[in-house]
């Protein structure tokens, strides 16, 4: 073999061993690198699931605070109950819920406003009863008494001062009626 062929020789052993050499290191590299795909998918899971968990966790906030709001309602604290139904965020909530809040949300301007008119008709009404105004005392708490946005402690003392107002109405019409006969 002359020169130039024992040096093609060696040039192609040496880019084989280079080769081989390479491939080993690619091979000894692949469970590095399938280490790392399988720790940036175990990641990405993890990520994933932390905002599954999130999402859940906003998701049972506002059903708590929907479930919140309508017991303020029902107990009649309509303010209060506005202001929880205003920190929902509807859409974490399913269709149904979210149309419940939405009904809960038109009723609340109109049921403070009665709530407010009836307390305000049980004030003038203790007023009237003060300056000896029986009918209008009356009226004023027949109306309290006859409201659904008041509290029942409420409605029940205007019905027991109605009917207290009754009475003295109808005295007062016998001791008038008793003085004409005298005359």
């Amino acid at each position: 073999m002359d020169c130039s062929t024992m040096e093609s020789l060696k040039q192609v052993r040496i880019s084989e061993f280079k080769q081989v050499r390479l491939l080993g290191r690619r091979l000894a590299l692949q469970p590095l690198r399938l280490q790392r795909i399988i720790v940036a998918v175990g990641g990405l899971c993890l990520l994933l699931n932390a905002v599954s968990m999130a999402q859940d966790r906003q998701a049972d906030r506002a059903r708590a605070l929907l479930k919140q709001g309508i017991e303020q309602y029902k107990s009649l604290n309509f303010k209060q109950a506005q202001v929880t139904f205003l920190k929902i965020d509807a859409s974490r909530l399913t269709p149904a819920e979210r149309k419940k809040l939405d009904s809960y949300r038109s009723k609340f301007n109109d049921a403070i406003k009665k709530q407010a008119e009836a307390l305000e008709a049980y004030d003038q009404a203790v007023e009237a009863l003060k300056a000896n105004q029986l009918e209008k005392a009356r009226d004023l708490f027949e109306k309290v008494a006859s409201s659904e946005f008041v509290p029942e402690a409420v409605r029940k003392d205007a019905r027991a001062q109605r009917a207290l107002m009754i009475r003295r109405i109808n005295e007062a019409k016998a001791r008038e009626i008793a003085a004409r006969k005298r005359q």
